[in-house]
């Protein structure tokens, strides 16, 4: 998948591409010229074709088009969520798609990378979806520390000032809607 950090490979590469192009013009005229015909040599042609499908697979984007709200709630489901906290996130992923549109919504799903969406950063609608979801919370929470082998605290380093309470939300909310996407990206 292309993404920003291959930036060095592209062109490291690219360059290589058009050296290894070049010296196969030049090797195919000097054996044109010393054996009066273009003398294949099938080794560098196989490294070639397989360089070059292995390019396109590390430049080739992603498909999203599996990034539906309906895969999305299905994926939820899938995960043991309840459809009470369901429909809490349906809610705002759904203005989200309403109001960026399919395509920008799809490319904002799919670049979560464990991170929290603005929608759920403010700390009293966290602790009000924890007072109303407790028990599902609390649940979660402990299939991520089974998962990641890392305490819920450790996990939320970086929302530390904040409540316990909306510290666990937030938790939640971003890994599995992570999750999800990682899950439908192609």
């Amino acid at each position: 998948m292309f993404n920003k950090y291959n930036t060095f490979w592209l062109c490291l590469f690219g360059l290589m591409s058009i050296l290894y192009v070049s010296s196969f013009i030049y090797s195919g005229i000097k054996a044109w010229r010393d054996m009066g015909a273009i003398h294949f040599n099938w080794l560098y042609l196989i490294l070639g074709f397989i360089f070059c499908y292995w390019f396109i697979q590390l430049t080739k984007k992603p498909s999203l088009l599996n990034i539906t709200l309906q895969n999305i709630e299905r994926k939820m489901v899938e995960m043991g969520l309840t459809n009470a906290f369901i429909e809490e996130l349906r809610h705002v992923l759904n203005s989200r798609l309403n109001t960026y549109g399919e395509s920008a919504f799809r490319e904002w799903f799919a670049g979560l990378n464990y991170q929290l969406p603005e929608e759920f950063k403010d700390e009293k609608a966290a602790i009000k979806l924890y007072e109303e979801h407790t028990e599902l919370i609390e649940k979660q929470v402990k299939k991520l520390e089974q998962e990641t082998k890392l305490t819920w605290g450790e996990q939320t380093v970086d929302l530390i000032g904040m409540n316990e309470k909306s510290r666990k939300v937030q938790l939640v909310i971003r890994h599995r809607l992570s999750d999800i996407a990682l899950d439908l990206v192609d």
